[in-house]
């Protein structure tokens, strides 16, 4: 089943280091600006992951670099330019976002997207206008699905396999300040009258709003996944 993943970082530092390179160099099809993006994913690594579950937690250790890992896999190669739309770059350049972020956060209730947008009737579960006006926002600025991101994020854009959005600094921080005001996420785990499905969904979100909280401090932006769409 599908799970949520946000990870926050520096946009201009990451746009500086690689994002606009790799642009320029694929709009520009110059092979040899291609090759020094390549090299930069060849030398990078996919941070390690470690998965409970019921059974025995999952390990996966970063051993390989970016291309190795993922690039490999997908046709994408030093000596041949790749086209924007190419899935095979654009994963790569998420995973390269991915393992520079600062903070990672993976939930563990399954298709909470899915869950947060149609399942639950947040009218019966919501004590008041404020709470719902705050999951509002997060349902349409950090959660949206967005088919078109600008330049130079659009490698962090949906697709038919993932549901994405980029999250800039600005509404980051618009979001930790509706979550230090009214506090919804917060408050949704900590109620003892919820479902045992909405109460784990509930923990999920709190984790995401101390996340999001922490990632407002440092003026972050955020890149939000979710797979299996």
């Amino acid at each position: 089943m599908p799970h949520w993943y946000f990870f926050a970082f520096e946009p201009k530092s990451v746009a500086e280091v690689l994002l606009k390179p790799a642009q320029q160099a694929v709009r520009s099809c110059d092979l040899a600006a291609w090759q020094k993006v390549f090299d930069v994913l060849n030398r990078s690594h996919p941070c390690p992951e470690v998965h409970p579950s019921e059974f025995a937690a999952y390990y996966a250790p970063n051993q390989f670099t970016l291309v190795q890992a993922v690039a490999a896999n997908r046709a994408v190669s030093a000596d041949k330019i790749p086209e924007e739309s190419d899935f095979g770059l654009r994963r790569t350049l998420q995973a390269f976002v991915e393992s520079v972020s600062l903070y990672r956060e993976r939930g563990r209730f399954p298709s909470p997207r899915h869950w947060i947008l149609d399942e639950v009737d947040w009218h019966q579960i919501l004590k008041s206008d404020e709470e719902l006006s705050e999951l509002e926002f997060f349902k349409t600025r950090v959660i949206a699905r967005s088919s078109k991101l600008p330049d130079p994020y659009w490698c962090l854009e949906s697709n038919d396999a993932v549901d994405s959005n980029y999250v800039t600094p600005e509404v980051v921080g618009r979001m930790a300040e509706l979550e230090d005001v009214i506090g919804l996420f917060r408050q949704l785990a900590r109620r003892t009258d919820l479902a045992t499905e909405l109460a784990a969904l509930a923990n999920d979100l709190a984790s995401v709003g101390l996340l999001v909280q922490q990632a407002a401090r440092s003026d972050l932006g955020m890149y939000f996944r979710q797979d299996g769409t």
